[in-house]
């Protein structure tokens, strides 16, 4: 025997009789079982419990069953594709609540020899109660840097919370959850709602309707609080000139990230165009580079208006305002020029020749130059109509 054992061939015949006894075991067997020359396999589903639309289960014996199938193997080969669609029902509609035991029946079966295992489920059946609950939103993680979120707002409001009275009387709230890790604008999802106790935790056999629902949380970038600056475009109707500027609020709130420097005010301005009334008006904000939106969105701006007046101012002396760059610079003689201005007749008649002056920029000179031009400086609302001479002689050393 023990010659037997050491013979290669021997041993090499006997593993491959092993493995062909091994490889038809598993082939034939796979969770199946032989019964009076069949084979059974078992597919494990949920059983469903139906009842009466007042009526709820609070307690069953049983969540899943079997459906024991038994065949020959050649006719199995696709069960489990058919298999697919079957529904375990245990139908107590009609009962009245307390406790009971109900058949299993199988829904959607191919046309194979079948039985349910267990074949009947116990259950406690009681009424159903119902209770209406605010929906709470639990925002978790934070908004980028700088961003902030606002208060969320919930579609529906309030759901319907159902289940047996013991149930839903431990529902303390009903809770959605929104992670707004990093984000940089308004969010919108559907997300589940939860009924919890008042420990937070989920309460069993509660229904939620609906059970999801559309959080909206406006999520607002950097924000600063600027001063609002009015200003005016276009012309008023003949005869009548800009008295005055009123706006309010007189500052808002901007939101953004600046690009290309920082903000330090926001304008708004106001068309008076053919205007020959004082007017308020409500006006948008001029947004700057990289500033989202302002709150509030509009301004009001009050325009006074006034009939205009104009006057002619002789004789006022130039004079030069700064130095170049490099040497000095003096005008050639005392020069004058005569200024003719207009604007409302209330600030146009209080004008004294000390409200008018004519300057040159002396920092805009260079060596070299022999005339530069003059600028007139008058009060808020004035305009100069006309000057005398608008360059003047200079001498740059």
């Amino acid at each position: 025997m023990d010659r037997f054992l050491r013979n290669n061939t021997v041993l090499r015949l006997l593993a491959l009789v092993i493995a062909c006894i091994l490889w038809f075991a598993v082939a034939t067997g796979g969770g199946s079982a032989n019964v009076s020359g069949g084979v059974t396999e078992r597919f494990p589903f949920p059983v469903h419990v139906l009842t009466d639309a007042g009526e709820v289960v609070s307690a069953q014996d049983i969540t899943t069953a079997d459906v024991v199938v038994t065949g020959d193997p050649v006719s199995l080969t696709s069960l489990p594709a058919q298999m697919r669609n079957v529904q375990l029902v245990a139908d107590a509609r009609g009962l009245a609540p307390g406790r009971h035991q109900v058949r299993i029946s199988a829904q959607g079966m191919p046309a194979v020899s079948y039985s349910v295992q267990p074949s009947a489920i116990t259950v406690v059946i009681e009424a159903k109660a119902t209770a209406t609950k605010r929906v709470d939103v639990t925002l978790v993680g934070q908004p980028a840097a700088g961003y902030r979120a606002g208060a969320p707002t919930v579609q529906p409001a309030q759901v319907q919370v159902s289940g047996a009275k013991a149930a839903v009387d431990d529902v303390d709230r009903v809770v959605a959850t929104v992670h707004l890790d990093g984000a940089t604008q308004t969010l919108t999802q559907v997300v589940p709602v939860t009924a919890v106790d008042q420990n937070g935790d989920p309460v069993p056999g509660a229904t939620v309707t609906p059970a999801q629902v559309t959080l909206i949380i406006p999520v607002q970038p950097p924000q600063v609080t600027l001063p609002v600056v009015p200003s005016v475009t276009g012309e008023p109707a003949a005869g009548y000139a800009v008295a005055g500027l009123q706006v309010s609020p007189a500052v808002v709130t901007a939101y953004g990230v600046p690009t290309g420097g920082s903000w330090a005010s926001v304008m708004a301005p106001v068309d008076v165009s053919g205007w020959s009334a004082s007017r308020t008006v409500s006006v948008p904000v001029r947004l700057l580079p990289g500033m989202a939106g302002t709150d509030p969105a509009r301004v009001s701006v009050t325009v006074r208006l006034e009939p205009s007046l104009a006057r002619q101012f002789s004789g006022i002396p130039v004079t030069i305002v700064g130095k170049p760059a490099q040497g000095t610079a003096r005008l050639n003689g005392q020069p004058t020029v005569d200024v003719v201005v207009s604007g409302p007749a209330t600030i146009v008649q209080k004008m004294t020749a000390a409200d008018v002056r004519a300057v040159i920029d002396g920092s805009t000179l260079k060596s070299g130059d022999t005339s530069a031009p003059v600028s007139v400086l008058v009060p808020q609302w004035v305009t100069v109509i006309s000057i005398s001479a608008d360059h003047v002689a200079v001498t740059v050393q």
